[in-house]
């Protein structure tokens, strides 16, 4: 199974635990390059993570590991069909690492009529990595059979969203506050 091979080829004697109590020594907002080196090098091991991996039949489910003022950890996880709203980060940063299954990521362009405009679709295998800045437009989604597994850290901790809406002539511009448990 692909997400057991991650795991054991993750581990670390010290834990995720550990390696976020010293990001949290850090007492600053994170770059992305940063949450890159966070996620290629985080010590994941199936047990610390097992609390977290809850699923919900409507939506996807935000289970959060840990978060301070600087940043937060999350495990999202989707099952089939399920996708967040076209969306950005609202002045977070984000990085996410596909635990189990396969993400795939629909990003968009502003006009200058304020049309959005589809401008790349990509699928993330397990292990992968992607990087958003606070003004990128995207949506994720699981569009494959098997469940979905995602770990995001955002920082400063995402507590809006900007939303969007396709079906209106403009793009409906709808923040959305986050609270950390939200499931959605």
């Amino acid at each position: 199974m692909e997400t057991l091979r991650l795991f054991e080829q993750s581990r670390h004697p010290s834990g995720l635990i550990y390696w976020l109590s010293c990001m949290a020594r850090l007492n600053q907002k994170l770059g992305l390059e940063q949450i890159r080196t966070f996620l290629e090098n985080a010590p994941l091991n199936q047990e610390e993570l097992l609390p977290y991996w809850k699923f919900s039949g409507s939506h996807y489910h935000r289970n959060l590991i840990y978060g301070n003022e600087h940043f937060e950890l999350l495990l999202f996880c989707w099952h089939r069909q399920q996708s967040s709203s076209i969306h950005k980060h609202h002045g977070s940063h984000c990085g996410v690492m596909v635990i189990q299954g396969t993400a795939s990521e629909e990003r968009f362009t502003a006009t200058a009529h304020g049309q959005l405009i589809s401008t790349e679709t990509r699928d993330f295998k397990a292990g992968s990595i992607l990087l958003n800045q606070a003004r990128d437009i995207h949506k994720m989604s699981n569009q494959q059979p098997e469940d979905l597994v995602t770990l995001h850290l955002y920082s400063p901790p995402m507590r809006r969203m900007d939303c969007y809406n396709l079906e209106r002539e403009t793009p409906h511009y709808a923040p959305q506050r986050i609270q950390p448990s939200m499931a959605h």
